[in-house]
C-alpha cells in the first residue's frame, strides 16, 4: 500500500484513548453526583445535585461543553465530599 493510500482521518491510537478516558471521568463523576444525592441528606444532598443541575441547564441550553463541565465534577465532588466528613465528625 501506498503511503498516498493510507486514511489518516479516522482517531486512533493515544488520541482514541485520552478521549475515552476523558469519557470514563465525566461519567464516573456524574455516577458520583448522583450517587451523593441518593444516600446524602439536607444540605449535603443539595451540593451533590449543583453538577448535575448544572449539566442539564448546559445541555437545555445546547452547549457543546458539556465533557469539559462533566470532567469537573469528580474534583468538585471530591472536596464537597471530604468537607462532609470533616462536617459530620464534628
Amino acid at each position: 500500500m501506498l503511503l498516498a493510500q493510507t486514511d489518516v482521518s479516522g482517531s486512533s491510537g493515544l488520541g482514541a484513548v485520552s478521549e475515552g478516558a476523558v469519557e470514563l471521568v465525566a461519567l464516573i463523576g456524574v455516577a458520583w453526583a448522583i450517587w451523593a444525592a441518593v444516600r446524602w441528606k439536607g444540605g449535603w444532598r443539595i451540593a451533590a445535585l449543583i453538577p448535575v443541575g448544572a449539566l442539564a441547564l448546559m445541555a437545555l441550553k445546547g452547549t457543546l461543553h458539556l465533557l469539559i463541565a462533566a470532567v469537573l465534577i469528580p474534583p468538585y465532588m471530591l472536596v464537597v465530599a471530604i468537607a462532609r466528613r470533616i462536617r459530620v465528625k464534628r
